[in-house]
């Protein structure tokens, strides 16, 4: 795929990302269609085409038992991955929601694929699940990083409905510097409160 997009399009060598993984295959063209609007939207056409034929099987029988789905990410990434290879897998069998559920305090998820298919959904339910049944459903915050109005949640029922959205990287960058300001300043505050206790009990 990528041979053919350089065929039609060579202009476009050193602008194009992708990758071909086991579990995950992406072709990215964003960067192009910012250089080339017009090329860009006539390559993205392309890639989508082909992607969708691939999961239909109507060139070769690519697609066994439904095994691989295919989504376009709010990156503007075009990706076929794999069923077996989740992130609710990969979150689960990490042991990372033992470990975030004995350690105590709120759990932040993030991602920005929450949309029907997205791949970050299964991800944002493994942990909400967890907790969850734990009775402690309270802990988790979910930031939902949008890159386009189009993908915002409106559903309040949807199981990954976001605590907090935010329009880009950039504004969740402020809001992790500001998160980060609040704590140093607490534990500042905290510090200074207990070294006047023993300032008191000193005297």
């Amino acid at each position: 795929l990528k041979r053919e997009i350089f065929k039609r399009w060579p202009e476009s060598r050193g602008h194009i990302l992708a990758e071909y993984k086991k579990h995950l295959s992406y072709v990215n063209v964003a960067e192009y269609a910012k250089r080339n609007p017009e090329a860009g939207m006539e390559m993205a056409a392309f890639v989508d085409k082909k992607m969708r034929a691939m999961m239909t099987a109507k060139d070769a029988l690519e697609n066994p038992n439904n095994a691989l789905f295919y989504t376009v990410e709010p990156t503007g990434s075009m990706e076929v991955r794999s069923r077996n290879q989740s992130k609710r897998n990969g979150v689960e069998k990490s042991g990372f929601l033992e470990q975030a559920y004995n350690r105590g305090g709120a759990v932040v998820v993030m991602g920005d694929s929450f949309g029907k298919n997205g791949t970050d959904r299964d991800m944002v339910e493994a942990v909400r699940d967890y907790f969850k049944a734990k009775g402690a459903a309270d802990r988790v915050f979910v930031v939902h990083v949008l890159n386009g109005e189009q993908n915002r949640l409106t559903d309040k029922t949807d199981s990954c409905f976001p605590t907090i959205t935010v329009k880009d990287p950039n504004e969740l960058g402020q809001l992790m510097k500001l998160a980060a300001g609040q704590s140093k300043t607490r534990a500042r505050a905290e510090t200074a409160r207990k070294q006047t206790l023993a300032n008191r009990r000193g005297r």
